[in-house]
């Protein structure tokens, strides 16, 4: 959760990660630069640099405040609880310009605490062992991170619709859940071989 206590400068991160959001939103994160998001707070540049120091450690703000607005769905098969959260990212991330590319660069720093544990105990009940969990933390956000937005702009400069790219995007989340779920069947099935008990 972002401080929202102003600092003597008056400033506080809800305030910052608000005004840089809608900068980005804007032009994109390229187009964001302290100067640009201190004349938009109207303080100075080193005020806003004695709040947050670097661009990096904004942009972290930026990511984990976007992570935080994902809803985790508490009901359904695990498939679809995690299918809704990569949605949500998606939806999410793609209002931001440039923002997937600095997530996927930076994912170990990126994805909030809360969040990781929520998507690793949906996998863990799943049946996925710890590399397997690993794996698909890699695979699901790579792919969501990696479609949004150059990959859905890409798709819609050669001349699909968005309501098309969205329905494309969202089979191919599909197609990956699909291939995890028969791996995880197939390995429970190598595990009972070895055990000595039936395949189911």
């Amino acid at each position: 959760m972002l401080d929202e206590n102003p600092s003597a400068a008056g400033l506080s991160d809800r305030q910052i990660v608000d005004v840089a959001r809608q900068l980005i939103a804007e032009a994109g994160v390229d187009a964001l630069t302290m100067r640009r998001l201190s004349e938009k707070l109207g303080v100075t540049l080193g005020a806003t640099y004695r709040h947050v120091p670097t661009k990096h450690l904004l942009l972290l703000l930026i990511a984990h405040d976007l992570y935080d607005e994902v809803q985790v769905p508490e009901k359904g098969s695990w498939q679809l609880r995690l299918k809704g959260s990569m949605v949500g990212v998606a939806d999410i991330v793609s209002r931001h310009p440039g923002m997937a590319d600095f997530m996927n660069a930076n994912s170990s720093e990126s994805v909030p605490v809360h969040l990781n544990q929520a998507i690793v105990q949906i996998l863990r009940d799943a049946g996925f062992t710890s590399e397997g969990v690993d794996v698909m933390m890699g695979a699901l956000f790579f792919y969501v991170n990696g479609m949004c937005p150059s990959g859905f702009e890409a798709l819609v400069a050669n001349g699909r619709g968005r309501d098309e790219v969205q329905r494309l995007f969202e089979h191919g989340l599909d197609i990956l859940l699909a291939g995890a779920a028969a791996c995880l069947r197939d390995t429970g099935v190598k595990e009972r071989r070895r055990s000595g008990r039936p395949a189911q």
